[in-house]
C-alpha cells in the first residue's frame, strides 16, 4: 500500500458493531457499539476484570471478537493483512518485555518494518531522523 492508500484511511473512524467481548467460557461485555474518531482520545473505564484489555485487543485486531464486527474504512479488521494493519494503526502496550538487549535505535527501526519493501541503508537514517525529531537521539 502506498502513502495515498494510507491517507485514504486517515479520517476513517474505527467502528465496532454488536461486539461481544470475552474469553472462552467467560463473557464480559455484550453488544458494544462504538465509533472511534481519529485524532480524538477515548477512555475505556471499568473495574478490574471487566473486559477493558480484552476489548482493546479486539479493537486493535489482535483478537477476534466472539461476535459482532470491528471495521476501519468499511473493511473488517480480520480481512486486513497483518502488514497493512500495522501501517494503519499502532498498538502501544502498557508494559513490554523483550528477551534481547536491543538498542533504542534498533527498536525504532523495528517500527519501520511494515513500511519497508526490502532492507535498505535508508532505514537507519529514517530512524535517526525520527529520534532527533522526538528528542530521544541521545538514547541511541
Amino acid at each position: 500500500m502506498n502513502q495515498e492508500g494510507l491517507n485514504r484511511h486517515a479520517g476513517d473512524p474505527l467502528v465496532c458493531d454488536q461486539l461481544a467481548v470475552g474469553l472462552p467460557g467467560r463473557p464480559l461485555l455484550a453488544t458494544v457499539h462504538a465509533r472511534l474518531a481519529p485524532g480524538r482520545f477515548t477512555a475505556i473505564l471499568g473495574p478490574n476484570g471487566a473486559g477493558k484489555s480484552t476489548l482493546l485487543s479486539m479493537l486493535s485486531g489482535q483478537r477476534a471478537p466472539r461476535s459482532g464486527s470491528v471495521s476501519l474504512g468499511g473493511r473488517a479488521l480480520s480481512a486486513i493483512a497483518a502488514q497493512e494493519l500495522a501501517r494503519l494503526r499502532a498498538v502501544l502496550p502498557q508494559e513490554t518485555a523483550v528477551a534481547f538487549d536491543f538498542t533504542v535505535q534498533e527498536v525504532v527501526e523495528m517500527g519501520r518494518f511494515p513500511h519497508r519493501q526490502s532492507p535498505s541503508r535508508s532505514e537507519a537514517r529514517i530512524a535517526r531522523d525520527a529520534m532527533e525529531a522526538t528528542g530521544v537521539a541521545h538514547l541511541a
